[in-house]
């Protein structure tokens, strides 16, 4: 019994649009939509599944017969600031309203705030309705 050896592909059809797929690897090609791909001497990503265990990406460009070798963008790194700083900078009371970034919806302070009502009118309705508060 022969265990099947797919892999997990990356298809970009244009520049930006794309979408994954499994496929089987055979003898060292990858066929697609009528297409042929060789990833013989390629290596894969390997991507971290949820319960253990590594799965083989490749990324294929339509117009490209091999993988993607160089899928590390560069980043500026003389930028003084880095994403923790950022999310600090955000948390903090004194720049929270200058950057104009939204903080997420807290739904406990409108709860509370029916219950008050809530509560405030019930208590209404029972000194009306014991004559404590005539009408």
């Amino acid at each position: 019994m022969k265990r099947e050896n797919k892999v997990k592909v990356l298809y970009l059809e244009s520049e930006n649009i794309g979408y994954f797929k499994k496929v089987k690897v055979e003898e060292g090609k990858i066929n697609i939509d009528n297409k042929t791909f060789l990833v013989d001497n390629s290596a894969p990503i390997l991507i971290k599944k949820r319960f253990g265990g590594y799965e083989p990406l490749y990324i294929l460009k339509h117009d490209s017969v091999e993988p993607a070798k160089n899928i590390h963008p560069k980043f500026d790194a003389s930028k003084k600031y880095t994403p923790e700083l950022i999310r600090k900078l955000i948390n903090l009371k004194v720049f929270g309203n200058v950057l104009p970034f939204k903080k997420p919806f807290e739904i406990s302070g409108i709860v509370f705030l029916l219950l008050g009502l809530i509560m405030g009118m019930a208590a209404l309705y029972a000194l009306i309705a014991f004559n404590v508060i005539p009408i």
